[in-house]
């Protein structure tokens, strides 16, 4: 499940986007850490699976647990103001395309009356580095285990 940026692969920063990790991020991690033992684990349901330009997703609305632990990361790490997290959505990737679809329209019509209704437990964050987009690659930087309920 996707929950936060903290250096958003899509934006534009001043500085080398490795350059502000370096900087920032055991700063980052150690807040995470924090916030992630203040939080019990959760449940999100999805309901809805769609299809983007470069992958197929499962959609949720966020619960509370998801909406405070946004406000937390807002709120407490401080990150470049080109990281923006106003996402209203939870998702998770299902499978992702490594290249150009041959029958986009086919994907699409299978995926239309299609739903998820489908329900998770989270137990930790996983900090990841993005290496080749969209999400092909990624190292793991940390795995967060939330508080036990």
């Amino acid at each position: 499940m996707s929950l936060a940026w903290l250096v958003a692969v899509h934006a534009s920063y001043r500085v080398d986007k490795d350059s502000l990790w370096k900087r920032h991020g055991e700063e980052w991690m150690a807040e995470l850490r924090r916030i992630a033992a203040q939080r019990a684990g959760f449940r999100i349901t999805y309901e809805h699976v769609v299809a983007t330009d470069s992958a197929v997703i499962a959609l949720a609305r966020p619960s509370e647990p998801v909406n405070r632990i946004r406000d937390m990361i807002r709120e407490r790490l401080r990150l470049p103001p080109e990281t923006r997290n106003k996402a209203d959505l939870v998702h998770t990737t299902l499978c992702r395309y490594r290249g150009a679809l041959s029958d986009p329209e086919k994907l699409l019509a299978m995926l239309e009356d299609t739903s998820a209704d489908a329900t998770v437990e989270v137990g930790e964050f996983i900090v990841s580095k993005e290496l080749v987009y969209p999400s092909l690659e990624a190292e793991v930087l940390g795995r967060l285990p939330l508080a036990p309920r």
